[in-house]
C-alpha cells in the first residue's frame, strides 16, 4: 500500500452510501440468503459494523476504491454527502493542497499558521500539512468518512469532521499485485505492490507507483513571451502529473498477544503550478486603461460596484502609470498595459500566464503502531510518527506575460505525535482513555515580486498540543446503549514573523520590517496557549434487528493562532481566536428485505462559533474570525439490490446556514470587505444529490463477468470564497461518470474502460478574487477524462 499525491480526478460531488462493491463482491450469502456485504468501520477506533454505529459515517472498502476509479482521497467527495475536498488551497500555487470541508466546516487557507477544520489521519496518524495532503489510495484497505465534531476521539482540528484512513497489511502469504492505465493527455499511471512473509511472524508488502500525464491548460501567450529566466514552461503545462512513491510495511507477531505494525513512505512531485486562470482585472480611476462603463467591483448583493472599489487596482495602476511605457515583454513590446486582453476566451481550459510555474514537492513519513492484549478484556495500543514535507511552490496570480504578481514559496513541515491508547470490554461495558503529544515545526518563506519592489512575509512556527481523553459505553436493557465522552486539549503556538520589503530576493538584509512594536522595535516573536474541554454524548436504541434509532450531542475546537501575511506597517501581529463548534443529531440506520435494503440517514443542527475566514487588509488576505453561525441540515443514502446483478445508490444532502452574528475585523480591512450577514460560507451548497448503477452480466463463454457502472452528481450553488464573490461563484452543474469492466471468474486480472465528466463541464472549484491588488483568477475542475485499466494479481 502506498499514500502519495493525487491522480487527478474530477472533482465531483457525489454522496453515496457507504461501500459498493462489485456486484459479487459487494452481497453476501449466508443460509442461503444473498444480501450486501457487511461493513466493519472504526469511528469509535474499535471494529463494529458500519449499522450499529451511532455515527454519520461513510465507508469505503478496497474494491470499492478500484470499482469507483478513485485514485486519491479528494476523489470520495464525489460519494460522501456533505464532503467537498479541494486539491489546490486559493493563493498557494500548489497542485497538491488539501482543502477539506463537511457539513460547511473547513479551512481553505494553506498557511503553516492555519489548521485544518476536517482532520486526516492515516492508521491513526493526524496528517497535519495542507500541502502534501491529497494522498493516494493504494492498498487502501478502508477510508472513513466521519461527518460532524470528533473532538472526543480524534481531537483538535476535527471540528467538520474526520477522513480516517486504514491501510492494507501484509499478507499471510507471498502475493502481488500489478496495475497500468493508459488514457488521454498522454496518461501512463503504474502501480505494483508485493506481499513478502519473511517467517511465520514476520510479514513485509511493498509498492510503489508513478503516475505521468500531460496538463489540459493551453498556455496561449506568444511563444517568445516564455522564455525569461523564471520562466519553467518546459513540460510544465498546469493540470499534469508527474510523480512517484513507495512505501514499506512491515508485520511482526512475536506472540499471539503482541504486534508491531511498522511503515516508511516517500512521495516526490515535480508537477506545473496549480491550474489556475484570470478571471477579470480590475480598473482604477487613475489608470491609463481605466474604463468607466466596464465595472470591476461585483459581488453578491450589498457588495454592488462603488466608488471606493473602483479606485482600487494598486498593482494594476502602478505597473500601468510607471512601467508600462518602458517594459518590454517578449512577443508584445512596450506600451503594453495589464488589462482585460489578458483574460483567455476560455478560463476554464486557457491562460496568458507565463511566469513562474511548478510544484515540487517530497514527503517522507515513518509510523509504528505496538498493540498489546494484556489481558482478555483490556488492550494497550501505541502509536508513534514522523512525517516531513519539503516543497517549492510557484505562482503567476497575474495570469499574463506581466510581471504583476509572481509569487514563490520554500515549504517546510515536520510533525511527530504519541498516542497511547488503554480499552477495555466487559459483558456491559466499553471504554477507552489515552493520552497524546504532538509537535509541528513549520517555514513558510512566502515571496512575492510585485510592481513596487519585492516583498517577503516569512512565518517559522513551533506548535505544540498535549491532549487527554475517555469514552465508555454501557449497555443496558439489551438495546439501549448510551455513550459517554471527554477530551481536554492545550495547544501552544508560536510565530517568529520576518514580513517587510527587500531589494532582492538575493538580498533579505535589506529587510524593511513592516512589525515594528509602540516602542519601534522590530517584533519578532510571538507566543500564545488556546486549551478546550470537549464532552460527547450519545444514546441509541436496537429496535428491531433491522433498525437503530440513535441521538448524539457532541463538540469540537480548533485552536486559535497568528496571520502569516501582513503587507502594511502595523504595531501588532494578526491574531484569531479558536473555533468552537457544538451539534445535536439524531440519525438512523436500517437493513432489511433479507439485507437487500440499506437506508441511513442524519439530521443535525450546529452552533459554529468564532469562524475562521479571510479578509484582505490593503491586499493582503489573511485570517481572522469573522463570525458566528448556525448550520443545519441533512444526509440520506440509501444502497438497494433488487437483483443479485443490479445494485443501485441514491443519496441527497441539504445545508443551511445563516448567520447570527457579525465579528468585527481589523480596521485595515476595507469596508466594502466586511462580512455581510446574507453571505453564505464557503463550500457550502445547499443541494447535492447522486444516482448510480451497478449491473453484472455473466460471460461464460470467456470465463468472467461483464460490469457495468454509471453515476450522476449535481450540486447547488457553490460560493468558492468568504467573501461571496460572483465571479467566483459556481452555478448548479452536474457530473456523469461511467465505466465498462470485464473481470475473470477468478478475480486474478480485469480491463476497465472509464471516463469522467463525460460532458466536459467546466467548473470552479476555488479561487481568489483579490480586488485591491487588481485581479481576479480561479481553479477550474478538469475536463472530460478516460482511459482503459488493467489489473493483474497472483
Amino acid at each position: 500500500m502506498k499514500l502519495i499525491h493525487p491522480l487527478k480526478a474530477t472533482p465531483t460531488l457525489l454522496a453515496l452510501s457507504c461501500a459498493c462493491l462489485p456486484i459479487a463482491e459487494a452481497i453476501s450469502q449466508d443460509d442461503g440468503v444473498r444480501g450486501l456485504e457487511e461493513i466493519i468501520v472504526t469511528a469509535q477506533k474499535r471494529e463494529q459494523n458500519l449499522q450499529d454505529t451511532p455515527v454519520a459515517v461513510t465507508a469505503f472498502g478496497q474494491t470499492d476504491l478500484e470499482n469507483k476509479g478513485i485514485g486519491d482521497i479528494a476523489d470520495i467527495a464525489d460519494f460522501t454527502p456533505n464532503l467537498m475536498f479541494d486539491k489546490t488551497a486559493p493563493l498557494s500555487g500548489a497542485s497538491s493542497a488539501a482543502v477539506l470541508f463537511i457539513r460547511g466546516v473547513g479551512q481553505s487557507s494553506f498557511q503553516v499558521t492555519d489548521d485544518p477544520g476536517v482532520g486526516t489521519y492515516v492508521d491513526g496518524v493526524y496528517v497535519g500539512s495542507s500541502v502534501g495532503g491529497v494522498l493516494d489510495v493504494i492498498d487502501v484497505q478502508r477510508i472513513e468518512v466521519l461527518r460532524g465534531p470528533q473532538g472526543t476521539l480524534f481531537g483538535r482540528n476535527t471540528i467538520g469532521g474526520a477522513i480516517n484512513v486504514t491501510t492494507k497489511r501484509p499478507a499471510d502469504e507471498h502475493q502481488g499485485s500489478f496495475e497500468v492505465t493508459a488514457g488521454n493527455y498522454n496518461r501512463i499511471n503504474v502501480r505494483a505492490s508485493t506481499d513478502i512473509p519473511l517467517t511465520e511472524n514476520l510479514k513485509t508488502k511493498f509498492t510503489a507507483g508513478y503516475k505521468k500525464a500531460d496538463g489540459w491548460v493551453d498556455l496561449v501567450a506568444n511563444s517568445e513571451a516564455g522564455n525569461g529566466t523564471e520562466n519553467h514552461r518546459s513540460q510544465k503545462t498546469p493540470g499534469d502529473d508527474n510523480e512517484g512513491a513507495a512505501r514499506l510495511a512491515v508485520l511482526y507477531t512475536p506472540t499471539d498477544e503482541l504486534t508491531f505494525y511498522v511503515t516508511a513512505d516517500a512521495s516526490r512531485v515535480r508537477e506545473a503550478s496549480a491550474a489556475s486562470t484570470l478571471l477579470g482585472v480590475g480598473k482604477n480611476a487613475n489608470d491609463p486603461s481605466f474604463d468607466e462603463v466596464d465595472g470591476f467591483f461585483n459581488r453578491a448583493p450589498g457588495r454592488e460596484d462603488s466608488e471606493f472599489s473602483a479606485n482600487h487596482g494598486i498593482l494594476n495602476l502602478v505597473y500601468n502609470t510607471t512601467q508600462a511605457a518602458t517594459t518590454d515583454i517578449p512577443g508584445y513590446g512596450t506600451g503594453v498595459f495589464y488589462d482585460d486582453r489578458w483574460i483567455p476566451d476560455n478560463p476554464a481550459r486557457e491562460s496568458f500566464r507565463t511566469g513562474v510555474n511548478g510544484t515540487d514537492v517530497d514527503t517522507t513519513g515513518f509510523s509504528t503502531t505496538v498493540e498489546w492484549d494484556l489481558n482478555d478484556s483490556i488492550s494497550l495500543k501505541s502509536i508513534t510518527s514522523f512525517r516531513e514535507v519539503e516543497a517549492t511552490l510557484n505562482r503567476d496570480a497575474d495570469g499574463s506575460p506581466l510581471t504583476i504578481v509572481h509569487c514563490f514559496t520554500d515549504f517546510e513541515h515536520e510533525q511527530y505525535s504519541q498516542e497511547l491508547q488503554l480499552s477495555g470490554n466487559s459483558e456491559n461495558l466499553k471504554w477507552l482513555a489515552g493520552l497524546y503529544y504532538f509537535k509541528e515545526d513549520a517555514t513558510d518563506p512566502y515571496s512575492c515580486e510585485l510592481p513596487t519592489g519585492h516583498l517577503l512575509l516569512k512565518a517559522t512556527v513551533e506548535n505544540t498540543s498535549v491532549a487527554a481523553f475517555a469514552q465508555a459505553t454501557y449497555t443496558f436493557l439489551d438495546d439501549f446503549n448510551i455513550t459517554f465522552g471527554l477530551r481536554w486539549t492545550e495547544d501552544e503556538k508560536t510565530m517568529s514573523p520576518e514580513f517587510g520589503l527587500v531589494e532582492s530576493f538575493d538580498r533579505p538584509e535589506t529587510l524593511v520590517p513592516n512589525l515594528v512594536d509602540e516602542n519601534g522595535n522590530q517584533i519578532t516573536y510571538i507566543e500564545d496557549k488556546y486549551d478546550d474541554v470537549s464532552p460527547s454524548f450519545s444514546i441509541d436504541y436496537q429496535v428491531t434487528e433491522e433498525l437503530l434509532l440513535y441521538y448524539s450531542y457532541k463538540e469540537g475546537f480548533k485552536g486559535g493562532g497568528f496571520s502569516s501575511r501582513t503587507l502594511v506597517p502595523r504595531n501588532d501581529v494578526l491574531q484569531f481566536d479558536p473555533e468552537e463548534l457544538s451539534t445535536n443529531e439524531i440519525g438512523i440506520k436500517y437493513e432489511g428485505f433479507d439485507r437487500r435494503l440499506r437506508v441511513n440517514a442524519a439530521a443535525f443542527l450546529s452552533e459554529y462559533e468564532g469562524i475562521q475566514g479571510t479578509q484582505i487588509e490593503f491586499i493582503a488576505p489573511g485570517t481572522q474570525n469573522i463570525g458566528d453561525s448556525e448550520i443545519d441540515g441533512f444526509e440520506l443514502e440509501v444502497t438497494a439490490l433488487p437483483t443479485d446483478n443490479l445494485m443501485v445508490n441514491f443519496t441527497v444532502a441539504y445545508l443551511n446556514h445563516r448567520f447570527t452574528h457579525i465579528s468585527e475585523v481589523s480596521p485595515l480591512v476595507s469596508p466594502d470587505g466586511f462580512i455581510q450577514p446574507t453571505d453564505q460560507l464557503t463550500n457550502t451548497p445547499e443541494w447535492s444529490y447522486t444516482a448510480s448503477f451497478d449491473y453484472t452480466i455473466p460471460v461464460p463463454s470467456l470465463n468472467g463477468e461483464l460490469a457495468l457502472r454509471a453515476d450522476y452528481s449535481h450540486y447547488s450553488t457553490v460560493w468558492n470564497d468568504d467573501l461571496n464573490s460572483t465571479v467566483l461563484k459556481q452555478s448548479p452543474y452536474g457530473i456523469t461518470n461511467a465505466q465498462m469492466a470485464f473481470m475473470s471468474d477468478t478475480g486474478e486480472w480485469s480491463f476497465v474502460i472509464w471516463g469522467k465528466n463525460l460532458t466536459d463541464e467546466e467548473y470552479i472549484v476555488s479561487g481568489d478574487d483579490n480586488i485591491y491588488a487588481g485581479f481576479r483568477e480561479a481553479n477550474f475542475g478538469e475536463p472530460r477524462t478516460y482511459g482503459a485499466t488493467l489489473r493483474r494479481s497472483f
